[in-house]
């Protein structure tokens, strides 16, 4: 099944030297030609300026006349008279879109002679163009009191944040110790010098506050970024209250009146399920209202359908007790102002509290809440190309409100009150999440260069019959959901190919810290598509799985998915949270898909496999990937017989640990080695994965980089 290899034998210097299969060959021209068609100007016709600081009333075909808005750039971009090349230029700054999205159609397209180029025009790297869908919070000051802050200066004996190694360490083993030393305790996040690790909590007295009122009706307590920082949501430390807790039809009845005292009575508190329903999800429902019950007892209604939907959750997963966490408490948390970093909303008062990180002041900090879910909404768009612009701060609603997040798989959840919806064999029921850019029915459009950021649902999302689409040389970071998702979730049996999704590419982009919130989602997720390219990307931090193609299981012999392409990619540090998923992971039957190339790594939680086709899985091809660093978890993993006629050849792993129960699924001249001694071949096949050197974001590749 798998021999043993030692470093520059002859067998692995023809590996080495084997050159690309004529297949992967016209797959990487498909991907080089598309980027070098889409960045291309050709012909522009119309030019257009916009500046921050410029004006609607300007004509805005010069550049000491810019228009301000880029709604006003599409105004004069549908007004032509048809689709036509076309160039847009905008200036540095921030252009708001905080009450609504960036709308784009046909009519602001260009052609096959060349594109509409929206392009951002800069002459240092501090120069950025922001689409930003926040507001600037400002006016912060002291709080007077807010919850149980405390007055203790920061111990000089207490750790540094700095002291934790890349495991997180502490000295305190507990929550206890850690509190009775008076220095911290630390929940999951990512640490101000880059660890992926605990949020550190320091002794302050230093809450903030500000007044929202301006904004008032746009104002949301999902998200707050802090100086390019995710604020983290006041918690529930201690879950007590649950204890002999009882379920009913319209949440849980405790034995404890603590729920009557929470904000709002209690409306707008998110009771989170982390694994418990299914080792791979972590479903949320929001309070709906906490009523008394008897004279020690409180009725914590939870918001419908998503309760009953979670309670009924198909195969066998709904929810058989109480949450793992409780999000959302406001300053009412015992510990709020200890927890560096967090913040609440007064809703009541259209106040925001915030408790600082060290060295933080009201002066220093730039708060930024999101007041839009979407950015940029792009239908029947074409031939249209965005070139260094970073779009940023938005959020995402729907967990908040009646549907809540049922997720059932990779962000697709259970949504509305069809009984329907607990039929396990009927997963295209089952509705994904949706992106703050939102682009359905696109041919060639095409985002170059480009940053995504402290986004509050899923970056950007193709669907809808999205044709030759192309994301190349970006940066995704501190994404809620996916980074980047490709195609539906229920179109299995469609044979329209205007309506499918065909020939899109994903190459040479940096996806870091996707499934920020919603740690179920993975960091580039395609549903069913054929002829997707996946290359040259680098996917780290996650919570779950690095890349995900397919959907569907073994319900169906065939459907129009395949021909898609994994290559070349670095996928590592992964599955930090959750369970049952891979580095690369397929799902169904896809005709024609290679997954070469790869390497893998750095795997947390331990099951399932690397390298995992899972049910249903067929037609398809893993060669000369590697596979290293995944602790006691297996390299490759087809765990059950629906999995069938896929080939696996050639690929390295330093453990010998795998699982082949699938159904014709030979394996050829795999190869085991010793853990940091990888042959040459494997070697190479690790140097030329991931991002390369031409992405303007090669140097973050580096680093657990923040903006």
């Amino acid at each position: 099944r798998e021999r043993e290899s030692s470093t520059g034998s002859a067998e692995t210097q023809r590996k080495s030297n084997r050159p690309l299969s004529d297949l992967t060959m016209r797959r990487l021209c498909l991907v080089c030609g598309v980027v070098a068609l889409a960045v291309a100007l050709a012909g522009a016709d119309d030019t257009f300026y916009a500046s921050p600081s410029g004006s609607d009333s300007n004509p805005g075909t010069t550049k000491d006349k810019p228009f301000r808005t880029l709604a006003r750039v599409a105004q004069a971009l549908g007004a032509r008279p048809a689709p036509a090349p076309a160039s847009v230029f905008l200036s540095p700054g921030v252009y708001e879109q905080s009450e609504g999205p960036l709308n784009l159609t046909a009519a602001h397209s260009g052609t096959s002679a060349g594109p509409v180029l929206w392009q951002a025009v800069s002459s240092s790297p501090s120069d950025t163009v922001s689409v930003s869908g926040g507001v600037v919070i400002s006016g912060w000051k002291l709080a007077s009191s807010a919850g149980a802050t405390t007055t203790a200066a920061q111990d000089a004996s207490c750790p540094s944040e700095t002291s934790p190694q890349a495991d997180c360490t502490w000295p305190y083993s507990t929550q206890a110790q850690c509190e009775a030393s008076g220095c911290c305790w630390a929940q999951g996040g990512l640490s101000p010098s880059g660890h992926w690790c605990n949020q550190y909590v320091w002794p302050t007295n230093q809450t903030l506050v500000a007044d929202v009122s301006s904004i008032a009706g746009r104002v949301q307590a999902r998200h707050l970024f802090v100086n390019g920082r995710r604020a983290r949501r006041t918690r529930l430390d201690d879950l007590s209250l649950f204890k002999g807790a009882k379920m009913n039809d319209g949440g849980f009845l405790v034995a404890s009146t603590e729920p009557l005292s929470w904000p709002n009575g209690g409306a707008g508190v998110e009771f989170i399920w982390t694994g418990s329903t299914s080792p791979w999800t972590e479903p949320r429902c929001a309070v709906k209202s906490v009523v008394p019950s008897g004279s020690n007892a409180a009725q914590i209604n939870l918001q419908q359908p998503c309760w009953a939907n979670l309670v009924h959750k198909p195969c066998g997963q709904g929810a058989k007790g109480p949450p793992s966490a409780v999000e959302n408490i406001g300053t009412m948390a015992k510990n709020f102002g200890l927890v560096a970093g967090e913040w609440a909303l007064d809703e009541q008062a259209q106040k925001v509290y915030y408790v600082p990180m060290p060295g933080e002041t009201a002066e220093s900090i730039r708060a930024v809440m999101p007041t839009t879910e979407l950015l940029l909404v792009a239908q029947d768009l074409a031939y249209t190309t965005f070139s260094g612009i970073t779009f940023e701060h938005a959020t995402w609603l729907r967990t908040s409100q009646s549907d809540g997040y049922v997720e059932q798989q990779s962000g697709s959840c259970l949504v509305g009150s069809d009984p329907s919806n607990y039929d396990c064999a009927e997963d295209w029921r089952w509705v994904k999440s949706e992106g703050n850019m939102a682009l359905s029915a696109t041919t060639r459009v095409q985002f170059d260069r480009c940053v995504f950021a402290h986004l509050g649902g899923v970056g950007i999302d193709f669907g809808n019959g999205a044709h030759q689409n192309t994301i190349s040389n970006s940066y995704f970071y501190d994404i809620s959901g996916a980074a980047i998702q490709i195609g539906s979730f229920n179109t299995f049996n469609v044979t329209d190919k205007s309506k499918q999704e065909l020939g899109n590419v994903v190459t040479n982009t940096l996806v870091d810290q996707a499934a920020a919130e919603y740690r179920g989602a993975v960091g580039i997720n395609v549903g069913y598509a054929s002829g997707t390219n996946v290359t040259h990307c680098e996917v780290r931090n996650v919570t779950y799985s690095g890349v995900n193609v397919g959907w569907g299981w073994s319900r169906h012999d065939d459907t129009y998915a395949g021909n898609n392409y994994v290559a070349f990619n670095k996928v590592h540090d992964y599955k930090r949270v959750l369970n049952d998923g891979g580095g690369i992971y397929m799902l169904g039957p896809q005709q024609g898909n290679v997954i070469e190339r790869n390497w893998v790594f750095n795997q947390i939680t331990p099951s399932s496999g690397a390298l995992y086709p899972d049910e249903g899985s067929a037609f398809m091809v893993w060669r000369d990937n590697v596979v290293t660093t995944i602790g006691v978890g297996e390299w490759l993993h087809l765990w059950t017989g629906s999995i069938h006629n896929i080939t696996v050849e050639d690929n390295y792993a330093d453990t010998s640990k795998y699982r082949n129960h699938g159904t014709n699924c030979p394996m050829i001249n795999n190869t085991v080695f010793p853990p940091g001694q990888p042959p040459s071949a494997a070697t190479a096949i690790m140097a030329a994965a991931g991002v390369t050197k031409s992405s303007p974001f090669h140097h973050l590749t580096h680093s657990h980089h923040q903006l």
